[in-house]
């Protein structure tokens, strides 16, 4: 049978060669940002990470985000926000629970990643923006 095309190169075709473990560790390792948490920051995810280790926020209930207390004293609509508000809240804790225990958990205090970073900054200012509108909604 004929080919339509030329055999490649096979003589000076690139050979890929075995890594070392030093490499693949370097390649598995997300880059870390440039700077370390503020001391908000930083005070925020504690609170988060210790809630979650005590077993007061579980990472598949968003209701155990919600500051009871005030939430049954709210009105429907605010409860309604508050409900829809815990779902995204508790799907960032979840993303950060997940890279705190990929990176060794101690590992993202001391030195972020842009990922976790960009995720704690993002929830605590969504955090402080819904309260400021609606009140004292939420347990972190």
């Amino acid at each position: 049978m004929e080919t339509n095309h030329p055999v490649g190169n096979q003589k000076n075709d690139t050979q890929i060669e075995a890594t070392s473990d030093d490499l693949n560790k370097m390649m598995a390792t997300p880059p870390s940002a440039d700077s370390e948490f503020t001391e908000d920051e930083h005070d925020f995810i504690q609170l988060i990470f210790s809630l979650i280790e005590k077993g007061n926020i579980n990472l598949h209930q968003p209701s155990t985000l919600i500051n009871q207390e005030f939430y049954n004293k709210a009105n429907e609509m605010a409860q309604g926000k508050a409900d829809m508000t815990a779902v995204n809240f508790l799907a960032k804790i979840r993303e950060l629970n997940d890279l705190r225990e990929l990176s060794g958990a101690e590992q993202n205090y001391i030195k972020p990643t842009y990922q976790a970073k960009y995720l704690v900054s993002m929830l605590k200012y969504n955090k402080e923006q819904y309260e400021a509108a609606h009140g004292d909604m939420y347990i972190i």
